[in-house]
């Protein structure tokens, strides 16, 4: 038996399985999905009936062929003009078709572009948006990989998580005063993105807001921050120097991981914890500056960082984690203060410089702490000739 064309679920259109080029939507229907259109390569028009009320355009990622959305006469939550979808009152822009070229002029009078409303608008290379609209939904403009330049108007407070993902032709955007949020992935695979500058306005960055931005290089961070959140600079290859603001308090998980161009970094006084894999594989940072608050370094937080020829251990740090400076092959000498209370298992592992180190007299060390180091060598000789006394 031949499935229907719709998958329906409690009035939302959850899929569509057929091959038609112009397609009306059945009268019931009252949602698009998230995934209802993705991928339908033959989908070239989509008429909406007045019973839908609700339109996510994430839905309609990939259509790469559609030109046109329609709604019937007298639609009561749409409208559509020259194919593009917006509310019926035109403060929202809710869906642009997949196949727009050029520069898109966002009319006056919309205050927000929607979730998903550019998404695969690969031919799309530049986006006018008026000073209204202080709100970037969710993946907005993701894969628009031909997008070059944007400026963001005045008004914006808020980019939404996803927003410019992808969109890997971006080499300059503007960002304006009184923007507030920037969202999770925000920017994230930006990779010909070479410069930002945060205003001050901004409080919130969210987790890989930069991640995999390969090109970047320069960027200034709000003095009002107080937290890198996870993944923020991850694989930021080209970024070589990154001032923190002093009231950062939170530094995220792998918040500078693969940062390989990196050489120096100062933390800030209040930040306590440096955690998993911060700073893995920075293969080019030689210096660090680490606050006397800390009191934890976790599992492979510096691991890999393989010109890191020194570091200053504060005299309150009470863990080292597993793995934390593995294969920091030019680390030659450190001090561990006598406030710690253990050094997780492999923290040195492979460390083949490591001939100097100072232990606390009493300190938990885990195995293989200081294995394939010359220290180890000596600590492992120290161990036989105590037992040979014994």
């Amino acid at each position: 038996m031949k499935k229907p064309e719709f998958e329906i679920e409690n009035g939302e259109v959850t899929e569509y399985r057929g091959e038609g080029s112009d397609v009306v939507i059945p009268e019931g229907v009252t949602a698009i999905g998230k995934f209802a259109f993705c991928w339908c390569e033959t989908l070239t028009s989509l008429t909406i009936p007045a019973s839908v009320t609700q339109f996510n355009a994430m839905g309609l990622a990939h259509c790469t062929n559609l030109t046109e959305l329609r709604v019937v006469p007298d639609h009561p939550a749409f409208r559509a003009v020259d194919g593009v979808l917006y509310s019926a009152d035109g403060t929202r822009l809710v869906c642009c078709p997949r196949t727009r070229t050029g520069t898109f002029i966002i009319p006056e009078g919309v205050t927000e572009i929607a979730a998903g409303a550019f998404k695969t608008c690969k031919e799309l290379t530049g986006v006018v948006i008026p000073a209204g609209v202080t709100v970037i939904g969710e993946e907005a403009f993701a894969g628009c990989s031909g997008l070059t330049s944007v400026t963001l108007p005045a008004g914006l407070t808020d980019i939404g998580d996803g927003a410019f993902i992808w969109c890997e032709g971006l080499t300059d955007i503007v960002l304006s005063d009184g923007l507030q949020r920037i969202g999770n992935n925000a920017f994230n695979e930006c990779s010909a993105l070479q410069t930002i500058n945060l205003p001050e306005s901004v409080t919130s960055l969210g987790g890989s807001a930069f991640g995999g931005c390969t090109a970047l290089t320069d960027i200034t961070l709000p003095s009002g921050l107080t937290s890198i959140e996870s993944d923020l600079f991850w694989h930021c290859s080209a970024l070589t120097e990154i001032t923190l603001p002093k009231g950062v308090t939170y530094i995220g998980r792998n918040a500078f991981s693969g940062c390989t161009g990196l050489t120096r970094i100062s933390i800030p006084e209040d930040v306590s914890v440096i955690r998993q894999q911060t700073f893995e594989k920075c293969t080019s940072l030689t210096e660090i500056t680490l606050p006397d608050g800390l009191r934890c370094i976790w599992l492979e937080a510096f691991m890999g960082c393989t010109a890191l020829e020194r570091i200053n251990i504060p005299a309150g740090i009470e863990t080292i984690g597993q793995s934390a400076f593995a294969g920091c092959t030019a680390l030659k000498s450190i001090i561990i203060p006598d406030s710690t209370e253990a050094i997780g298992n492999s923290a040195f592992d492979g460390c083949t410089a490591l001939t100097d180190v100072q232990l606390p007299g009493q300190v938990t060390i885990g195995r293989c702490a200081f294995r394939n180091t010359p220290f180890g060598e000596v600590l492992k000789k120290a161990k036989r000739r105590k037992r040979t006394k014994q």
